[in-house]
């Protein structure tokens, strides 16, 4: 039986064969969403070519394609804890899957994961061979023929990983090589698997993955997993700073490669607006052609702000960034440092438009700001810091991906695991910017950074929202983008056709577009020539290994050199742990007296009754979530269906003023808000402001509120003193507060 995927034009909807890309009826690109059913029991039943729930089809064993992608997405209330864990990895996305939804298969619920390790709409190799559908190559399958550069950012990408997955249970992940799968040199995850034995180490790691990914043959590998098993590198830190070490090395040598990098800028005021906020470097109508020894360097602006002070914020933070570039040595420091410096110049340029707003007493909405997107390259690698919601995509043959998270309520409530993205996605107000430059000061400003690797020819689009809102991005970069994989002297044409997209599809805004061509001078895109789990790659001529002056002499060749060394060190500690357990019996033991340790006592909690009282005065802290109020108590299973009344931020001064203790499972606490600080003014229409009121649990509030010293008139605003003296600040410090997941500094592609 045939099926159709029908159009996402909610004013057509009309029906098409799968296989077309765009609406016979109305010409609209139709997305093609490949999900992964990471629970085979799910398909018990369900062959190829049926159709679940009326919506999904399943092309292969766990592999399902949305016909109805304009429709929202399933999502139940009862999550579980791995699908919470999926939430909060959402700052590594572009790794690690997401949950698209929910599908119903008798009387269970499964998720659906995107993002994941399928190849996704428009893939194909650089013959034009179709790829999307199919699943990435398991890492094992290609590793020997992979260039030992290539090797090196896998491996940085898998150890990257490492410590956020160990924070959430989740290491088993990286311990299971089907899950690992790659494309050009990023690894993606298939699925996520939870620990079944507690705290696995890099010594394990090392053990699963040695023989099979055949690391004798290269003397770096033989060490890293020597000294992985025998204990001397016990993080991952300790494996990405000799990865850092080894890549330096390959570029100082004789067989480091060269780039050839070609730049294109373009901006446009748009159909709608009266003034042009945006702003880029190279300045708009820029076509260069440059080598990476040049450090080439991208940045697009999304001023906000009113009249004349979005463009005016827009053109401070490039000019306070080029001369922070311009005076800052960057050629001879660390990627450490460097990502350091990237992040220092995103800071000077947040205090020159907040000194300017400052001087010119603008408050609230009136504060001037905008949004960043920086794009630096030195040598091999690609670095990407951001602040805002404009954005930053890589291409290649193989997909198109976006690698930065906007800094939004939908990104902040998946990441804090309050809701999946594409469920936040559907309620008012998500799309409000939770950061920008100059709206607050850089201590409370995070920009986040991720490094590439250039291994393989690709571009690099970054754009403010004019371009990227609608998913526009995703529906037109094959036809636009993939011509200058190709041939990059399309380059600027490419930057027009973009802006001129934008305005036609979008045009709600200014539009800011540039474009970043990345071709290493003496390599090739690999060939894809089977799908599933084969890729073929180019061999690369052998090369003579580096060896460090502090690198130990390799063992003999032998193939099973790895195993048998791990088969020996596994008897010496049997016979170890024998001989102990022997000794242990001989002798009594005598415990040890319980000494108090000499360091400072905890921070005492707040009493919950204290924070009970009605017209205590509270104070809001940053915490691992922003904190909301609801108009009413609601159960914690219907909330979703229920809009908030908005968010606290930190700094906010409150006030007790009801509380109900009966007829719902917590006790709620109805606050009232006196006053909101400067400089959180006007950041998000999102952000409450004094005299709102609303409601939330006890217990989320004693985690994130402190109770503040006496405070002035300004501070209590709209509410009465409190007549109950507080305690001394130091019963609860700010700076104890749980952080949120940070974003990947260091994410390796």
């Amino acid at each position: 039986m045939a099926h159709s995927i029908y159009c996402p034009n909610p004013l057509c909807q009309a029906e098409n064969s799968v296989e077309r890309r765009s609406c016979q009826a109305c010409g609209t690109t139709i997305p093609h969403h490949y999900l992964w059913l990471p629970n085979p029991g799910g398909m018990t039943g369900s062959k190829t070519g049926a159709l679940i729930n009326d919506r999904y089809l399943v092309l292969e064993p766990q592999i399902l394609l949305d016909t109805k992608s304009s429709h929202t997405p399933l999502f139940i209330n009862e999550v579980d804890d791995l699908a919470i864990r999926y939430a909060e990895l959402f700052p590594y996305r572009s790794q690690i899957p997401q949950i698209y939804g929910y599908v119903q298969l008798g009387e269970t619920f499964y998720e659906l994961l995107e993002n994941n390790a399928i190849y996704p709409s428009e893939a194909a190799t650089t013959s034009g061979k179709a790829l999307s559908g199919h699943l990435m190559p398991e890492i094992a399958a290609v590793w020997d023929d992979a260039p030992f550069d290539r090797q090196l950012a896998w491996m940085h990408q898998i150890c990257h990983l490492w410590q956020p997955l160990g924070r959430l249970g989740l290491t088993e992940t990286l311990l299971r090589p089907d899950l690992v799968r790659v494309d050009g040199n990023t690894v993606h995850l298939l699925n996520l698997a939870s620990d079944q034995t507690s705290n696995p180490a890099l010594s394990d790691f090392a053990i699963v993955w040695g023989d099979l990914l055949n690391w004798v043959n290269r003397p770096f590998w033989i060490e890293l997993a020597q000294k992985m098993i025998q204990g001397e590198i016990v993080n991952s830190d300790q494996i990405l700073n000799l990865l850092d070490q080894e890549i330096t090395m390959i570029h100082q040598s004789s067989g480091s490669k060269s780039f050839d990098i070609d730049i294109a800028t373009l901006t446009n005021r748009g159909p709608s607006r009266s003034e042009n906020q945006d702003a880029c470097h190279p300045p708009s109508e820029s076509y260069l052609k440059l080598r990476s020894g040049d450090h080439p360097w991208l940045l697009v602006c999304d001023g906000i702000g009113g009249h004349e002070g979005g463009s005016l914020a827009s053109k401070l933070a490039i000019t306070a960034i080029e001369q922070y570039l311009t005076i800052t040595d960057l050629n001879q420091c660390s990627s450490e440092e460097l990502e350091s410096h990237l992040e220092k110049a995103i800071f000077a340029a947040n205090d020159v438009i907040c000194d300017r707003n400052d001087r010119e007493n603008r408050q609230a909405k009136q504060r001037m700001g905008t949004t960043a997107v920086l794009v630096y390259v030195r040598r091999n690698q690609l670095f990407v810091t951001h602040v805002g919601d404009s954005r930053a995509y890589r291409m290649t043959h193989s997909g198109c991906r976006q690698v930065t998270v906007d800094d939004d309520l939908a990104s902040r409530e998946a990441i804090y695991g309050s809701a999946f993205y594409r469920e936040a996605l559907q309620y008012p107000g998500t799309g409000a910017l939770t950061q920008a430059l100059g709206m607050a000061g850089s201590t409370q400003l995070q920009p986040t950074t991720q490094r590439f690797w250039l291994t393989e020819a690709c571009v690099f689009l970054v754009c403010s929202d004019g371009l990227s809102d609608f998913d526009l991005v995703d529906r037109i970069w094959a036809n636009e983008l993939k011509p200058v994989l190709r041939d990059r002297t399309q380059l600027f044409n490419a930057c027009q056709n973009l802006v001129n997209l934008a305005n036609e599809q979008n045009g709600h805004d200014n539009v800011t577009v540039g474009l970043l061509h990345v071709m290493p001078a003496t390599a090739s895109a690999p060939t894809v020539s089977t799908v599933a789990t084969q890729v073929a790659v180019a061999r690369t001529a052998p090369r003579p290994p580096l060896v460090s002056a502090t690198r130990i002499a390799p063992p003999p060749r032998r193939s099973h050199w790895l195993p048998i060394t791990l088969l020996g060190l596994a008897l010496l500690g049997l016979c170890g742990g024998l001989g102990f357990a022997w000794w242990r019996s001989r002798i009594v033991v005598v415990p040890k007296p319980i000494v108090t340790p000499t360091v400072a006592a905890p921070v005492a909690p707040i009493d919950p009754q204290q924070l009970q009282q009605v017209n205590q005065i509270l104070q809001i802290k940053p915490g691992p979530v922003p904190l909301s109020i609801w108009p009413k108590p609601t159960p914690s299973q219907e909330q979703l269906s229920v809009d908030k009344v908005g968010y606290l931020a930190p700094g906010t001064i409150v006030q007790v003023t009801d509380q109900l203790t009966s007829d719902v499972p917590e006790n709620w606490l109805r606050l009232k808000i006196c006053s909101v600080p400067a400089e959180a003014q006007g950041l998000s229409e999102a952000v409450l402001t004094p005299g709102t009121e609303g409601w939330q649990t006890l217990s989320t509030i004693a985690l994130q509120v402190t109770l503040p010293n006496p405070l002035t008139a300004t501070q209590l605003g709209t509410c009465a003193l409190n007549p109950i003296a507080p305690p001394s600040p130091t019963v609860v410090n700010p700076t104890d507060s749980p952080t949120p997941l940070p974003a990947p500094p260091n994410q390796a592609q």
